[in-house]
């Protein structure tokens, strides 16, 4: 099989299992007592899984990226997060808070699903950067490198989603429990801080993983997880994340981690990039023509 045919292969049934977990997806909201929270926010985001693996069909990149962090999302709230339970845990430790809120049950089987799809987008990136590779001999060794660092860049804009989608799109048990750990850790104005947090953890995701005003959003991204170490108490726990509450360890590579694109922005496979070869077209508009003949 050719890579051009294993690579719509990959994409039909990347569609075919996106369209079952919607599917899924909806049979739960409309036979369980789901709050109305967690209902207007599923199917928001099951809309959005529809439509980028739609325009997954294409081949983008961004698609790849889009319908990577609409699946995550829709698969965090299916299968690790409670349904339709209501708030209670005062009293508990952090961890105990945490425990009610990061453990399920969630639906049976539903992450195994989201884990097929993600294999099935996992494949499809691995054959776009050989295609790539091995489409100029030239710049081989520099496409390799922007592959790479794109793959870090996507890894590290989804690692903020099972952060923001439990504590602003899960609904409202787990957002009492988050806001009694906020409150917990000391912090003024529990509510406001935990929809500040769950806003910038949305906003990284997006653009870390799009690629889009990578720089800014990932200052922005670097900065948030150095004070959540800080605000968190991590620093004064120590070093080693699998310490009792988690040490400092995880979080600031994290955020060294996503300093890097401060400095390297979004490179070539991004929606920056994308943006500035329009803007470059309009002022040169005899360019476009030739562009699209070698493209």
């Amino acid at each position: 099989m050719s890579t051009n045919k294993l690579l719509l292969w990959l994409q039909g049934s990347s569609l075919a299992v996106a369209v079952l977990m919607i599917a899924w997806g909806a049979i739960v909201l409309h036979r369980q007592a789901v709050t109305s929270w967690f209902s207007a926010s599923a199917a928001i985001w099951m809309v959005l899984l529809l439509a980028s693996a739609l325009w997954l069909l294409r081949g983008s990149f961004t698609a790849l990226a889009a319908t990577g962090l609409t699946s995550a999302v829709v698969g965090r709230l299916f299968s690790t997060l409670q349904i339709g339970a209501s708030a209670s845990g005062s009293g508990a430790s952090p961890s105990d808070l945490l425990l009610q809120v990061e453990t399920g049950p969630g639906i049976y089987g539903y992450g195994y699903l989201g884990l097929l799809l993600g294999m099935l987008l996992l494949s499809q990136f691995i054959l776009l950067a050989i295609d790539a590779v091995r489409s100029s001999k030239d710049e081989r060794e520099l496409l390799a490198q922007t592959w790479a660092l794109t793959f870090v860049r996507l890894c590290v804009g989804l690692m903020f989603e099972p952060h923001f989608v439990g504590h602003i799109f899960a609904g409202p048990h787990q957002f009492g429990i988050y806001t009694q750990y906020f409150a917990g850790l000391g912090l003024p104005l529990p509510v406001a801080q935990l929809v500040l947090a769950g806003t910038v953890e949305v906003i990284a995701a997006i653009g870390l993983s799009l690629g889009l005003c990578t720089r800014i959003i990932a200052c922005l991204g670097a900065i948030y997880l150095f004070l959540t170490m800080l605000l968190g108490g991590h620093f004064s726990i120590g070093y080693v994340w699998i310490l009792p509450d988690g040490g400092y360890e995880f979080g600031m590579f994290w955020a060294i981690i996503t300093a890097v694109f401060i400095v390297r922005g979004g490179g070539r496979i991004s929606v920056d990039n994308l943006i500035r070869q329009i803007q470059f077209f309009e002022r040169r508009p005899e360019l476009r023509t030739a562009y699209l003949l070698f493209k």
